[in-house]
């Protein structure tokens, strides 16, 4: 389940419905509010943060920061293209953008052996998944967001994850 967590961040983060249905739905990002998975609000964690960002093009820009492992603390960012469809966000999970990641190592960039060691034992997660089209759809639930992941179309129950927008100056971490 953790893993299945940890790949839904990855693949995608994803719109919330909005009351008004002429409302931005990625009005908090334009914001600078970033996407907190599996929010701890009580110790002021999450699992991962996604944020957003766009170019001149209007392209949709998805940057991840992902929890791997706790002790050391083990994260992985990675920065790849979105699309939104209907209310979702999709993208197609290429081999090129886990190339492109950066592993960090208790918030500093992991050393180019760490790297190496974190490619090879990480990458292997991802490989079944490549050129796969991910999206995910978020729905309202208390103060939160509860995600809805679909791979090639087919429903993807088990990577149910609860999100969270925040501000950058709230004091959220990554942690497990």
């Amino acid at each position: 389940m953790r893993f299945t967590v940890f790949l839904a961040a990855f693949a995608i983060a994803a719109i919330s419905q909005t009351a008004q249905a002429n409302e931005d739905p990625l009005a908090p990002a334009k914001e600078g509010k970033i996407w907190c998975y599996e929010p701890d609000s009580e110790n002021k964690t999450c699992r991962s943060f996604s944020r957003f960002d766009w170019d001149a093009a209007g392209s949709i820009w998805e940057e991840d920061e992902l929890t791997l492992s706790a002790n050391p603390l083990v994260t992985m960012k990675v920065r790849a293209i979105s699309t939104l469809e209907g209310v979702a966000i999709c993208q197609v999970i290429a081999e090129e953008t886990f190339q492109k990641a950066a592993f960090m190592v208790d918030g500093k960039p992991a050393t180019a052996d760490e790297d190496m060691v974190y490619r090879e034992q990480y990458g292997s997660r991802f490989t079944s998944f490549y050129g796969k089209k991910f999206c995910v759809e978020i729905s309202p639930y208390e103060s939160i967001f509860i995600t809805q992941v679909a791979i090639d179309g087919t429903p993807y129950p088990s990577a149910t994850s609860r999100l969270k927008w925040i501000s950058s100056d709230e004091g959220y971490v990554l942690s497990p």
